[in-house]
């Protein structure tokens, strides 16, 4: 029998816009509230230490760039 992964992870758009409806919500301090906060400042850490240790190439940089969502 063949096995299939499916890999469902989430954009970090969504997560952000979760994170923050979640926020919005919910009396700070609740439960819901506090997985938010550290899934934020996970994601933070992550992108701080890819800035830090310069993981990314210039050709990356420039994707990311080209693909940045602006909120208006």
């Amino acid at each position: 029998m063949a096995v299939h992964t499916i890999d469902l992870t989430p954009k970090w758009d969504v997560v952000v816009r979760i994170t923050l409806g979640v926020l919005a919500n919910n009396k700070w301090g609740s439960d819901a509230s506090r997985k938010a906060e550290v899934a934020l400042y996970d994601m933070a850490n992550i992108l701080d230490t890819i800035n830090r240790e310069q993981m990314l190439t210039e050709e990356q940089h420039k994707v990311i760039q080209e693909n940045r969502k602006y909120i208006d």
